[in-house]
C-alpha cells in the first residue's frame, strides 16, 4: 500500500528566521560601514549597480554576483565594487576623488525586506555614503517595462526622492548584414533634493553596462559597470 505525499510547505516561522537572519548579517556591516565613511568622508557619487543617476532603488545585486563600478559627474570620480551577500542583501565599497590626490573611502549596503508582486512594491533598507534610506519600486500601469521608485533619506538624499525607469527595447537588436547591434535601452527621470536628472542606460550585455545622464544643473554624469558571477 502506497504512503499518502506529504506536501512540503514554507511556513511563517521559516520566513521569520530567514529574515532574522539577513537583518542579524545587515545590522553590524551597517555599523561597520558607517562608522568608516563618517573616518573617511562623504562621496557625493557612488558605484552601486542599481541606482539611477543618483536615486536608489529596490533592486539588489543576485547573490555571488560581482560588480565593479566607475562614476564621474564633473570633476568628480569614483571607483568600486559591489557583492551580493545573499539574494536579499549587498554590499560595497568606493574610492572617490575631485581630480586631486584626496581620495575618499565610503560604504554601502542595502537589504531587500519585501519582494515585488502583482499588488505591492518591492521595499528595501540601505545606507550610501553615510546616508540612511528605505525606498519602494514597483511596476506601473501595467505597461511593459515601466517602474516607479519612491524613497526617503537623510543626508544626501535629504527627505522625499522620486524615479522613474522605462525599458525602450528589452532585447538586444543585432543586425544579421553587419556586425552592430543595438543595446537594450532604458530611460531614466528622477527628482531628488529639488533637482531633476535624466538619463539613459545602455546594456551592452547582461553583464556590462554603461549610464549616461544630465543633472538639474546641466552637470553631465557617467557610470559603467561590469559584473561577475561567483
Amino acid at each position: 500500500m502506497k504512503r499518502p505525499l506529504k506536501l512540503i510547505t514554507i511556513s511563517d516561522g521559516y520566513m521569520k528566521k530567514r529574515y532574522s537572519t539577513i537583518i542579524c548579517m545587515a545590522v553590524p556591516i551597517i555599523l561597520i560601514l558607517t562608522s568608516m565613511t563618517a573616518l573617511a568622508g562623504v562621496a557625493p557619487i557612488d558605484t552601486e549597480p542599481y541606482s539611477l543617476i543618483s536615486v536608489p532603488t529596490a533592486d539588489v545585486s543576485r547573490y555571488g554576483d560581482f560588480t565593479i563600478g566607475y562614476s564621474q559627474a564633473g570633476k568628480r570620480m569614483a571607483l568600486g565594487f559591489t557583492y551580493g551577500l545573499t539574494d536579499e542583501m549587498q554590499v560595497g565599497m568606493s574610492a572617490s576623488s575631485y581630480g586631486d590626490s584626496n581620495v575618499d573611502f565610503s560604504g554601502a549596503v542595502k537589504v531587500r525586506i519585501k519582494d515585488e508582486d502583482s499588488q505591492q512594491p518591492a521595499l528595501a533598507l540601505g545606507l550610501a555614503d553615510n546616508s540612511v534610506y528605505a525606498v519602494a519600486s514597483k511596476k506601473l500601469l501595467q505597461v511593459p517595462g515601466l517602474r516607479g521608485h519612491v524613497g526617503f533619506g537623510a543626508g544626501k538624499f535629504d527627505g522625499l526622492f522620486f524615479g522613474l525607469t522605462k525599458v525602450v527595447n528589452p532585447v538586444t537588436i543585432k543586425s544579421s548584414k553587419t556586425s552592430w547591434s543595438v543595446p537594450v535601452v532604458t530611460f531614466m527621470a528622477e527628482m531628488v533634493r529639488k533637482e531633476l536628472n535624466f538619463g539613459a542606460r545602455l546594456e551592452f550585455t547582461p553583464d556590462f553596462k554603461v549610464d549616461i545622464g544630465v543633472r538639474g544643473g546641466g552637470e553631465l554624469h557617467m557610470d559603467a559597470g561590469y559584473t561577475m558571477g561567483f
